[in-house]
């Protein structure tokens, strides 16, 4: 559905996009991360035909988006919807007249307008709110408003730049859910530019991490996780809290990481080896993504079984770094 071969932007003495190779199966929700100046809005820009990359070649549903001619790169776009942060809705438009705009642009006749935006109101569950305007509505049925604005031509792509970013947590859990059920029940891609780790675990099927402009990491989520040496696994799995008082009462403490399938005894493997080590465990995690349990425990041992510790548990295959009071640090 969209690959991105060898793409690289250069802006001057500043290069935005390096070597970048990508791949998007059709019918997924790909996330892009990545710190500030990492490239995503430039990545989102080659994709929409906006940016033109330096070298390399961009495809979107089979169309050579870096090769294509001015009225080619307008055709595509409109085959790819976009949801933006601040939703950007006309506020002298209704719900409905704001889904109508993008099929009026194209000239669809009035009926088949007013039969798609009643459809639309109700794939994102707004019936009976389209005579209503922007500020009659709430952050997140605005958002709504802007999901079917972006479907309204029926894209195979959905690309989604920070989404949720301006919700509360109920909120963007709806807005998620509704993207999720977009692209399950539509079949129409998704592509979610995003900083919120939540966002990738929650419905993400797949991830590439951009750092400096180069792809750091990619790939299916159960695979990332699956690494526990990955810094994205980490992101996406963060430590545990730890009060204090666990750092003053004199043990050393690790940050271990595992993942372990349906079958695996693998957390009661390392819940033994930390107690026959007489250690404890401090505070710990689990997210299930995929088929896939991801634990992060902080274990406390004491001071002169800490390198006994840490080498049994990476005998075993874990991932262990110490655990300081200002950050997380490798244990060597």
């Amino acid at each position: 559905m969209i690959t991105l071969e060898g793409v690289g932007k250069i802006y001057g003495p500043v290069t935005a996009l390096d070597d970048v190779h990508l791949e998007v199966e059709r019918g997924t929700i790909h996330g892009i991360v990545g710190p500030s100046g990492a490239g995503k809005s430039t990545l989102v820009g080659c994709l929409t035909g906006l940016v033109r990359p330096t070298s390399g070649r961009v495809v979107v549903d089979d169309v050579e988006v870096s090769a294509a001619n001015t009225r080619a790169r307008r055709a595509l776009r409109r085959r790819i919807g976009m949801v933006f942060q601040h939703v950007n809705l006309f506020d002298q438009r209704t719900a409905a007249a704001n889904i109508a705009y993008p099929l009026q642009i194209m000239g669809a006749p009035k009926v088949e307008i007013r039969e798609r935006v009643d459809e639309l109101l109700t794939i994102v569950g707004l019936e009976g709110r389209g005579d209503s305007y922007p500020s009659q509505l709430s952050g997140g049925q605005k958002q709504r408003v802007g999901i079917a604005r972006a479907l309204a031509t029926r894209p195979p792509v959905l690309l989604a730049d920070e989404p949720t970013s301006a919700l509360d947590t109920d909120t963007t859990d709806a807005i998620l859910h509704l993207l999720r059920e977009v692209c399950d029940a539509l079949g129409v891609t998704v592509v979610i530019i995003t900083h919120e780790m939540s966002v990738v675990r929650e419905i993400c099927d797949s991830v590439t991490l951009l750092d400096s402009g180069r792809v750091a990491e990619t790939g299916k989520l159960e695979d990332i996780v699956a690494d526990q040496t990955s810094k994205l696994a980490r992101s996406l799995v963060p430590p545990p809290a730890i009060p204090d008082d666990n750092y003053l009462s004199g043990y050393t403490i690790f940050d271990v990481m595992f993942t372990s399938h349906p079958g695996e005894p693998t957390g009661a493997r390392v819940l033994s080896a930390v107690a026959n080590l007489g250690g404890d465990i401090a505070a710990g995690t689990f997210e299930t993504i995929g088929s896939a349990q991801v634990g992060r425990l902080a274990v406390s041992v004491p001071p002169n079984r800490a390198d006994e510790a840490r080498d049994a548990l990476w005998r075993d295959g874990h991932a262990v770094q110490v655990r300081r009071k200002d950050g997380v640090e490798v244990a060597l």
